[in-house]
């Protein structure tokens, strides 16, 4: 599973960012070195999504973690992934994608979830 923090980064969060960097490179290695052998890497990110871990996050001074503010209003604008929606999209991706599809990108729910039908 992976995030925008593999892609951009976040003050604050240096270690998850290149937790989840040091993630999306994997996938990337392993699905060019395991692609001959018809076995699907895929890589999954699903947004921000409504977890304790979230209101952890929001919870945080503004010192220590700079970039609370917009998780804040996230929540405050109902733009976080509810995690049952983020489960339907993980179930269909995984069993509603041939395995080169899979393998071919990695699936953000923003960009992929109505290709499914999930609203």
């Amino acid at each position: 599973v992976s995030s925008g923090a593999a892609h951009r980064a976040i003050p604050g969060w240096g270690a998850y960012c290149t937790s989840k960097a040091a993630l999306y490179m994997l996938y990337t290695v392993l699905r060019e070195e395991l692609r001959d052998r018809d076995i699907a890497v895929g890589s999954l990110r699903p947004g921000v999504v409504d977890t304790d871990m979230q209101a952890l996050i929001r919870e945080q001074d503004e010192a220590d973690f700079p970039a609370v503010a917009r998780f804040r209003a996230l929540k405050e604008a109902g733009e976080l992934e509810p995690p049952e929606r983020v489960a339907a999209f993980v179930e269909a991706v995984l069993t509603g994608t041939e395995t080169a599809a899979f393998g071919a990108e990695e699936w953000d729910i923003r960009e992929h979830a109505a290709r499914f039908g999930i609203d």
